[in-house]
């Protein structure tokens, strides 16, 4: 099922094209399906977030390389 996420932008960086935003799921589940052109970093702040089979935990960070696409996920929301 997809997850009950939200997020919200927290700085644009317009110079380099950059986006800053803060993600929350509250229930397990889905994100969408989605690709990055440039890239992503994830800063795990509460929960779970898993990524291709891999679990993330609080204080863990992830990057995704520029043109990749993925669909994470959460047990317990995050």
């Amino acid at each position: 099922s997809t997850a009950d996420a939200y997020v919200a932008t927290l700085a644009v960086d317009e110079t380099h094209q950059k986006l800053a935003f803060y993600a929350r799921a509250n229930t397990d589940g889905f994100f969408p399906l989605h690709a990055h052109d440039s890239g992503e970093t994830v800063l795990v702040l509460a929960g779970d977030f898993m990524v291709d089979g891999v679990s993330y935990k609080v204080g863990d960070r992830l990057e995704s390389i520029a043109h990749s696409t993925h669909r994470p996920e959460t047990a317990q929301g995050c």
